[in-house]
């Protein structure tokens, strides 16, 4: 059995480990990214539901929420 000369094993060490590495990054970024999204979903619907309070509490407010349920039947 031929023995291999260790700067192989060492060189095969590092790129095994930059691939995890670079594998690791990828899944942060992932899940870097989907917490974004649910954090603009959840801004989008605060600013929604603070529009339609403020709009349901005037009288004009009452009526264009109305119409917008009307549009949506």
């Amino acid at each position: 059995m031929k023995q291999e000369p260790s700067g192989d094993t060492d060189a095969e060490q590092r790129r095994s480990a930059a691939l995890r590495f670079q594998r690791y990054q990828e899944r942060i970024e992932t899940e870097a990214a989907f917490f974004r999204a649910k954090l603009l979903t959840l801004a989008l619907l605060t600013a929604t539901a603070t529009l339609v309070w403020s709009l349901s509490s005037t009288e004009n407010g009452k009526q264009v929420c109305q119409i917008i349920s009307e549009i949506f039947r």
